[in-house]
């Protein structure tokens, strides 16, 4: 147990970021120090997340879905602009500019290894 006023608890893989990570230890180091919320608690354990609270589950699949309306009209031999956001065993997530006129500005998507030349 720490001092008190103080408490451990879990920060799951996928509350760190708010995308894939491949490797904890890319993204955190033993004494870093960081803000987190409770999620939860349960039999003396916490759950934690470093995310901020964010819309309800609804709003963000309508969000997803608006970022992919973007890309509709894309040809499939046609070729966008992206940027790398993460190397990972089975491929790349890259950002990629939309479309103009969309809504959004940008999306995530993932290049699998097979894909890349």
């Amino acid at each position: 147990d720490g001092p008190e006023g103080t408490g451990e608890g879990l920060v799951h893989i996928s509350q760190i970021r708010g995308a894939y990570i491949e490797s904890v230890r890319g993204e955190l180091t033993v004494g870093q120090e960081v803000r987190v919320r409770v999620l939860s608690m349960d039999r003396g354990r916490m759950t934690l997340s470093m995310l901020p609270a964010s819309a309800p589950a609804p709003a963000r699949a309508a969000t997803a879905r608006a970022a992919l309306a973007a890309f509709e009209g894309v040809r499939e031999e046609e070729w966008l602009e992206g940027t790398v956001s993460s190397l990972l065993s089975f491929g790349a997530l890259v950002e990629v500019a939309a479309p103009p006129g969309g809504s959004v500005t940008s999306a995530e998507g993932l290049v699998h290894k097979s894909q890349i030349e």
